[in-house]
């Protein structure tokens, strides 16, 4: 019996299989990085569809007093009407603009009243460094509101808000409409309001402001 062999079938070798796993380790770190980028993509994408929704609210609830004030409006605009920024105030003979209107204060936070299931109107705030402006995330109604409402315990989350109203005013001829940023209409008349609601989060890195116009529409 003759036994023979062939020396011609390669194996890998050491150099061969070094630069495999380096290709495949190149590969793996490619594929990690992808995925990190896809999570925290998803993660920003969440936290701007959350800002941006807590913005429309701020939008909603404004619109929200005007509309409610008309329906409690009175033939000769007097009357109280407190209700929006005061916890037991009253909610009868209101002006249109009721609650939106305080002089040359134009920056506030919303202040949600969970027990009587209305907002008020802060006007505290004047920028994001003022407290009311952070929104908590109540662990027993699961709502983004202000410290001052809050019936379960929760931490602070990362996101603040802070509503501006400004004013929209026209000559007497309906004519020269100018946006007000700064104290009242003065000789002109008040037509309406222009409402921001600007959100800030992850430390003021990330903003987002959604504006509308609100006029005295009856």
């Amino acid at each position: 019996m003759v036994l023979s062999w062939t020396k011609n079938k390669k194996g890998f070798g050491l150099v061969e299989l070094v630069m495999a796993m380096l290709i495949l380790s190149i590969a793996l770190v490619g594929i990690l990085n992808l995925m990190t980028y896809l999570v925290k993509a998803a993660q920003a994408n969440r936290e701007q569809i959350i800002a941006l929704n807590l913005a429309r609210e701020g939008i909603e609830m404004v619109r929200n007093v005007r509309d409610s004030n008309w329906l409690n409006g009175c033939p000769t605009w007097g009357g109280s009407c407190s209700h929006w920024t005061t916890a037991g105030g009253t909610a009868t003979c209101c002006q249109w603009d009721s609650g939106i209107n305080s002089a040359g204060d134009h920056t506030l936070a919303l202040d949600f009243d969970a027990t009587n299931n209305r907002y008020i109107l802060n006007y505290t705030p004047t920028d994001f460094s003022s407290a009311g402006t952070i929104l908590y995330q109540d662990s027993t109604t699961d709502l983004y509101v202000t410290s001052a409402y809050m019936t379960g315990g929760s931490p602070a989350s990362e996101y603040k808000r802070l509503i501006t109203i400004d004013f929209i005013c026209r000559d007497a001829d309906e004519s020269n409409e100018q946006i007000i940023a700064a104290g009242d209409c003065g000789a002109q008349k008040k037509v309406g309001i222009q409402v921001t609601s600007a959100m800030q989060w992850n430390d003021g890195g990330s903003t987002l402001s959604l504006v509308d116009k609100l006029y005295n529409w009856k």
